[in-house]
């Protein structure tokens, strides 16, 4: 890829021979020399031959150029990596089954449905049956405590009845 570097316009004047259709040219600074080179592509290489200060005391227009040519290359970037990404998430989103799959796969859930509702009656169903239980055994368990006070008073009933008889006798 190029090398772009950024040239302020009051430091170069392009001067080009008029008769040669060469792209070549030339550049012209007060302390440097400057060639500009067009490739095939039609994009500009800039060879700096020589030392350069980038920013002397006069150099805030430039330094203004560098800044906007940033912000520009900055943009541009972010806008291309913004619309790759949306391409690729938009390319690997999963695609809409035909309707025969979609069919398919709401038969195969409403079989689990109903699995699990069969389960759930099976469950209900045998939480029932042990709550009757429960409900039965608690029912026999007041009448054994009702038959035992009964037999307990019976066996009373018979003692006093016993021992008046010894009395009697």
């Amino acid at each position: 890829m190029p090398a772009i570097t950024v040239i302020p316009p009051r430091h170069v004047e392009l001067v080009a021979s008029s008769g040669s259709k060469s792209p070549r040219g030339r550049a012209s600074h007060p302390e440097h020399h400057w060639t500009f080179q067009r490739t095939r592509r039609s994009r500009t290489h800039i060879v700096v031959a020589g030392r350069m200060s980038l920013f002397d005391s006069g150099d805030g227009a430039a330094l203004l150029h560098l800044l906007h040519a940033g912000v520009t290359c900055a943009a541009v970037l972010g806008l291309k990596l913004y619309r790759s990404s949306r391409q690729r998430s938009a390319a690997a989103a999963p695609k809409q089954a035909p309707a025969d799959e979609q069919l398919q796969a709401a038969r195969e859930e409403l079989a689990a449905k109903e699995e699990q509702l069969r389960q759930l009656r099976q469950l209900v169903a045998q939480q029932r049956f042990t709550q009757e239980q429960s409900e039965e055994l608690s029912e026999l368990r007041g009448r054994l405590k009702s038959a035992q006070e009964e037999l307990l008073s019976a066996g009373q009933r018979c003692r006093e009845a016993s021992e008046r008889m010894a009395r009697t006798a």
